[in-house]
């Protein structure tokens, strides 16, 4: 039972201390580039991220709220979800790619065989795109069809760029900046401390200045 418990508590420390996991990883790409292909060789160019303090505090700030950004992006997930079933019922033949090869001879192909296919080709070019979906679709007459698929066209691109594109977007990169920014100011407020501020005592540097000065002397005969 003991030995367990300590493999346990072995184990728990391998899994979450960041440094172990990153020399583990190190070591594997090693040995892959030695047995599998020179190419994980080049993994090993982001120990550089280790040996620099600056390239870390990137590194956290999106590790550090790691539950709120996946989180976020699970929402976010979920409302393309619900936009990919509403096109997938409404703007089925809309999903038409000429750019695509079908085959050797023919162009164009339809991106929305099933709802998981109209969900990956949502996700592949809507959030690729910078107006969204509606960036990656065809654009639909006014005149060639009805006046109520124009404009639930219109109604669902502008939603999706406002609230997947413009919304979400921006709340995950003001998490990642806030972060990063909070990073950097306790970095300058350690480094101001270890500057200025007594190790000892706990006072300031400009106090103990002025009780040098002002510290009253006696002589003993």
């Amino acid at each position: 039972m003991i030995r367990l418990e300590y493999m346990w508590t072995c184990s728990r420390f391998f899994i979450s201390n960041g440094k172990v996991l990153f020399l583990v990883i190190y070591a594997s790409m090693s040995l892959l580039g030695i047995f599998a292909s020179p190419v994980f060789y080049s993994m090993q160019l982001l120990d550089i991220v280790n040996r620099f303090p600056s390239l870390s505090n990137v590194i956290k700030s999106v590790t550090k709220n790691s539950s709120q950004l996946i989180m976020s992006a699970m929402l976010e997930l979920i409302l393309v979800y619900i936009y990919c079933v509403l096109l997938f019922t409404f703007f089925f033949d809309h999903y038409q790619n000429d750019d695509l090869k079908f085959n050797e001879t023919e162009k164009g192909d339809n991106l929305c065989h099933s709802l998981f296919h109209c969900y990956i080709s949502t996700l592949n070019f809507g959030l690729r795109a910078g107006g969204g979906i509606g960036d990656a679709l065809p654009s639909n007459s006014y005149f060639n069809e009805s006046k109520e698929v124009y404009y639930l066209r219109a109604l669902n691109d502008l939603s999706f760029m406002m609230i997947i594109i413009v919304l979400f977007f921006n709340i995950i990169f003001g998490i990642i900046i806030d972060t990063f920014a909070g990073l950097r100011d306790e970095k300058a407020q350690m480094e101001d401390d270890m500057r200025n501020i007594c190790f000892i005592c706990g006072i300031d540097r400009q106090s103990v200045r002025v009780k040098i000065i002002y510290l009253p002397i006696t002589y003993v005969d």
